[in-house]
Parts: structure tokens; C-alpha cells; sequence
């Protein structure tokens, strides 16, 4: 398995308007592993997203993905390499699972073609891997949340990227559907080789499902490093303003965060 850093976040800055929002922020995603974005709300996170897919505009700094600028990268080309798994998704139409996980295939595909062997091809091991082939010919509105979310996991692995960007999917999902998710994006890594980032809130699934995590505060990367390196007592306090007691977990051995009731 390549070790190769496929990523590359070098001192981005970038903003809406004039208010700048990401000052600062470096890191890097290797392939076969999964880098959790944490920080605490309005610090940038979701932003860094769009800066990646270079849907906001850097003002400074550089993004490479590939070894190429990603101002260089076609949009049809840049989403041949590139999948991202939205926050939300919402449909007009009553698609089937199917129907939806066929959408990967749209940047590997002309205006005028029609499904390929390579496309069903594509769309069936998706569907496989995720566990949704039972599910195949259901209506989206009438599956579960976490099965809604599994389904647009699919449609991203269909699009066969190098690299796979999520905003917080776990949101709003119940515990187990959460482990499932996360267990699919660190399966997902090492099978497929890719290079995943997940922007996340649960700092305790980032350390249990992360192999590095990236703290971002005031729009820079305030810490980096293994969950072991980031999650401790004195910074968490320190960038999230909370008093907090910070364990072992008992079988994973990775560190979790209990936060203090307050009098």
C-alpha cells in the first residue's frame, strides 16, 4: 500500500467577502488513511472543504492534490479525483438507491453517453461494499437516516476517487449508525487505498476512527497529529474553553474526552 501523501494543505487562507476565515491551515492526507477535522464551531472546517474542491477560492497559500495546484484541475476532472459526502442531501425526485449511487458515475461520463459495463460495474461493487444491494431498488425518502447516508457514502465510492471528503457524517445518526459509518471510511481507506478526510464534531469518534486528527481554531491549525499527540487535557481546555478530564479508552487505548459538569 502506497504511503503517498495525495493531499496537501500548505498555509490555505481563504474567506467570503472580506472576512477571512481560514488564516493559516497545513496539513496533509495520505493514502490508505483517515484524517479527522475538529475544531470547534465557526472555525473553519467546513470552509477548508470547499477550498479543497475549489469551490471558495484560496487568497493565499496552496492546495495540491495529486502533485497539481488545485486551480490547475478541470471541475470535470478535478471530481474524477475528488468525492464528497455533503453534510445534507436532499432530493426533488423520489430517485431509487440505485438511481442515486449512478450519479457517481457522472464526471467519467459525456453529455449524450449512456450507462457503460464500467458504470453498472462501478455502481454494484459500491453498493456491495456498503451493504446496500438489498436495498438497491428502494425509494431514497423511505430508508433510515443512517441508511440515507450510507446510500451517498455509495455514490461517492462509485465515482472511484483518489480522495474522499466528508462533512460531518455522523450528524444527527444514533450510535450505531455512527461506529457503521465510521467503520466503512476506515475500511474504505486501507481496501481502496484512499485518501480520506472527515470533518467531525464527536472529538471521542474522531480519536477511536482517525489515524491523524487536525485541530483548527481562529481559522488556523492549532495542533496536529496522532489522536495520542492532540487529545489531552490542557489543550482541549485551551481551544475549546471546557473544563475536561481526558481517559484511556479501555480497549482501544486511544484517549477520550469527558467533559466536567459545571455547578
Amino acid at each position: 500500500m502506497s504511503s503517498e501523501t495525495t493531499l496537501v494543505v500548505d498555509s490555505a487562507k481563504a474567506g467570503y467577502s472580506n472576512t477571512p476565515v481560514l488564516k493559516g491551515v497545513s496539513f496533509g492526507v495520505q493514502r490508505g488513511t483517515v484524517v479527522g477535522i475538529v475544531g470547534p464551531n465557526g472555525a473553519g472546517k467546513t470552509t477548508l472543504l470547499r477550498v479543497i474542491t475549489g469551490i471558495v477560492p484560496l487568497t493565499g497559500g496552496d492546495v495540491i492534490l495529486q502533485g497539481k495546484p488545485v486551480q490547475s484541475w478541470s471541475r470535470r476532472a478535478l471530481a474524477q479525483q475528488v468525492a464528497v459526502v455533503p453534510q445534507t442531501t436532499s432530493f426533488t425526485f423520489d430517485f431509487r438507491v440505485r438511481e442515486i449511487v449512478a450519479m457517481g458515475r457522472l464526471p467519467h461520463q459525456s453529455v449524450w453517453s449512456r450507462e457503460s459495463p464500467q458504470d453498472r460495474k462501478a455502481v454494484d461493487e459500491a453498493l456491495r461494499s456498503l451493504d446496500m444491494m438489498e436495498l438497491a431498488d428502494r425509494s431514497f425518502p423511505q430508508l433510515s437516516g443512517g441508511e440515507q447516508r450510507r446510500v451517498i457514502l455509495a455514490r461517492a465510492l462509485a465515482q472511484e476517487p483518489e480522495i474522499m471528503l466528508l462533512d460531518e457524517p455522523t450528524s444527527h445518526l444514533d450510535l450505531g449508525h455512527q461506529q457503521t459509518i465510521m467503520n466503512h471510511c476506515l475500511r474504505l481507506a486501507r481496501e481502496r487505498n484512499l485518501a480520506v478526510a472527515v470533518v467531525l464534531h464527536d472529538l471521542n469518534i474522531a480519536s477511536l476512527f482517525c489515524d491523524k486528527l487536525v485541530v483548527i481554531h481562529n481559522g488556523i491549525t492549532a495542533l496536529r497529529g496522532a489522536p495520542q499527540e492532540v487529545i489531552s487535557e490542557p489543550q482541549i481546555q485551551r481551544i475549546y474553553g471546557l473544563d475536561v478530564e481526558v481517559i484511556p479508552h479501555p480497549s482501544a487505548s486511544v484517549p477520550q474526552v469527558l467533559i466536567s459538569p459545571r455547578s
